[in-house]
């Protein structure tokens, strides 16, 4: 896992102000990049997940608003501090911490500029 890589890509989710749905979908699909191998290795394990990060993968830019908010919420499920498998090591939950922050915000941006409820 290249942390260098990690550290410039949530830096630049961070300072991307915009809302548009190219936009929020391209951070979608970093997601596999971005978390840690940890989370990844026991994420796919569970069934709840399964098949999560290829459909990530597989979202195009004309993706239906409904269907960014169903992975928007799966991952949020999957990465939130109090859903974090206890047996993950420290650095990875502080990463999936910083990540679930900043998938937060932009999903309301996302919104907000798209006017989505």
């Amino acid at each position: 896992e290249n942390k260098s890589v990690i550290a410039d890509l949530l830096r630049q989710w961070q300072e991307s102000p915009r809302g548009d749905v190219l936009s929020f979908v391209a951070l979608l699909r970093t997601l596999p990049v971005v978390l840690p191998a940890d989370m990844l290795e026991i994420s796919y394990q569970h069934a709840a997940s399964k098949g999560l990060f290829d459909s990530l993968l597989q979202l195009s830019s004309d993706v239906a608003p409904t269907e960014i908010k169903k992975a928007y919420l799966k991952v949020i499920r999957l990465i939130h501090p109090d859903k974090v498998p206890p047996d993950l090591a420290i650095e990875s939950k502080a990463l999936l911490e910083g990540v679930f922050i900043v998938l937060q915000e932009k999903y309301d941006l996302y919104r907000k500029a798209n006017d989505i409820g």
